[in-house]
């Protein structure tokens, strides 16, 4: 059975069928009879399971603010490239190049897209055109700060990217290591949920709910963005 939400996802939606599932346990064990305080035990145990692999194997908080420092870093250059601009523009006819072709344009092109790969190769090349026009520019009022902050900008930004791609690649290998656990847990949701919609489809609009899949993606987005809690039925 292929599992359909993501794996950070998965514990929360578990723990709100389960809350559900508690309250209708009697509707649910005169339904089928393998649902009883056993079924409910063994649930609990599997959310428990997913929940400590994903606490420690699936690196979401590293890889969340890993990703936002590398924005930031990113984002921080187009001020630093505005200011590198306005000297190469001072400086025109005296640069070794053109302006188009000083390669601040270059940089900008995959700052837009997103493309930190490009960023940086980038970032490297006009780098190099900056050495060659080093005096010119000095003469214009860069300094030497200015280009070592430019520098340091992008060793950050390649360096924030490196460790973005080593996490992901961590978190590939452990989500590929732990496939079953999460796989297992979702089988459980599952079942629980078709049982819900057959026990209440055409019957309880309130409950029915709590047993449909988008109903509970709803729920669990609203929670993320700080929506009031939504009721569930008594």
């Amino acid at each position: 059975m292929k599992r359909i939400v993501s794996i950070e996802d998965l514990p929360v939606i578990a723990d709100f069928v389960i809350v559900s599932l508690r309250r209708d346990l009697a509707n649910f064990s005169t339904y089928s009879p393998k649902f009883n305080d056993s079924y409910l035990d063994v649930f609990e145990g599997k959310i428990a399971k997913v929940k400590s692999v994903i606490a420690g194997k699936i690196f979401t908080k590293e890889l969340s603010k890993v990703t936002i420092n590398l924005k930031d870093a990113v984002g921080e250059l187009r001020p630093k490239l505005n200011k590198i601009e306005g000297y190469v523009k001072m400086a025109d006819k005296s640069l070794s190049t053109t302006i188009v072709g000083f390669g601040i344009s270059a940089v900008r092109q995959p700052l837009n897209r997103g493309n930190v790969e490009g960023v940086t190769k980038t970032l490297g090349d006009l780098l190099h055109i900056i050495e060659n026009n080093r005096n010119v520019l000095s003469e214009q009022g860069l300094s030497d700060e200015m280009v070592n902050v430019l520098r340091n900008a992008r060793e950050e930004i390649e360096r924030l990217n490196n460790l973005q791609n080593q996490i992901i690649s961590q978190r590939a290998i452990a989500v590929e290591e732990n496939s079953a656990v999460f796989d297992d847990l979702w089988k459980t949701i599952s079942e629980t949920l078709t049982a819900g919609r057959s026990l209440y489809k055409g019957v309880d609009a309130a409950r029915i709910k709590d047993y449909t899949l988008t109903e509970l993606e709803k729920k669990l987005k609203s929670r993320a963005s700080g929506g009031k809690k939504e009721s569930t039925a008594e």
